[in-house]
């Protein structure tokens, strides 16, 4: 799940919806992974790097991850 804008604070996404990020950036910021600067600010949140044999299993898993936290994000 990608949360991406202009005004988005990535610290007040987590402090809202609850879940911690697997990642975060501002705009123009500089991670050392990365050569160029971040594009947007934007919080994301990814479920394992696993195969799945349906795609179904991999929305299951993340859904199963989300569903506790859905109140704020539905909000």
């Amino acid at each position: 799940m990608l949360i991406e804008g202009e005004k988005l604070i990535p610290d007040e996404a987590t402090a809202f919806i609850g879940l911690n990020p697997t990642g975060t950036g501002l705009k123009d910021e500089i991670k050392k992974e990365q050569y160029a600067p971040v594009l947007e600010n934007h919080w994301e949140y990814k479920i394992r790097e696993l195969r799945y044999n349906l795609l179904d299993d991999a929305i299951k898993e993340f859904l199963d991850k989300i569903w506790p936290y859905r109140k704020p994000i539905v909000k």
